[in-house]
């Protein structure tokens, strides 16, 4: 159990950003990394030694993250989904001049901007995006840590936007 603690001490601050980005209010950040603390406690005998604590607590926080989200969606007190949306959209910093840029993209020209991904970063981008797969799905049909299926996720869109951007 003390070894949890200082576990906890050491990624405080990288688990509370994480918390803050995205539940975007201090408070209800708080109750996330408490619930994440108590989960991680639970669930002590799922840490290995021989891995990586930090990703073990970030799998936890954002796991713990959306299935409170589900359980507000279920009860009627989460946001829409087009309500967060617009929300991450108006946060993003992304101007009028880009979205409308967004609006001109065909189809084919994300399939040629999908083409140009590393087959890694293109093969988790279309389980997720376009079968709807769950990163759990991902990672097991890889072989892969769910973090993994994050960071690629992350490098596949951000990728497809340069490309994209770079063919206009």
């Amino acid at each position: 159990m003390n070894e949890l603690a200082t576990l906890f001490t050491a990624h405080q601050s990288d688990l509370r950003a994480i918390a803050l980005r995205l539940c975007r209010d201090r408070q209800d950040a708080g109750d996330l990394l408490q619930d994440t603390y108590e989960r991680a406690l639970r669930f002590r005998g799922g840490l290995r030694l021989d891995g990586n604590p930090r990703s073990w607590l970030i799998s936890i926080l954002q796991n713990t993250f959306v299935d409170g989200w589900r359980r507000k969606q279920r009860s009627g007190t989460a946001l829409p989904v087009e309500a967060c949306d617009n929300e991450l959209v108006a946060d993003s910093g992304v101007t009028d001049e880009e979205e409308a840029l967004w609006q001109t993209f065909t189809q084919e020209d994300v399939t040629r901007a999908l083409a140009g991904l590393s087959p890694n970063l293109r093969r988790a981008y279309v389980m997720h995006a376009v079968e709807g797969r769950s990163y759990r799905d991902i990672a097991a049909e890889l072989a892969v840590p769910m973090g993994t299926v994050g960071t690629r996720l992350l490098r596949a869109r951000r990728a497809l936007r340069a490309l994209l951007i770079k063919r206009t």
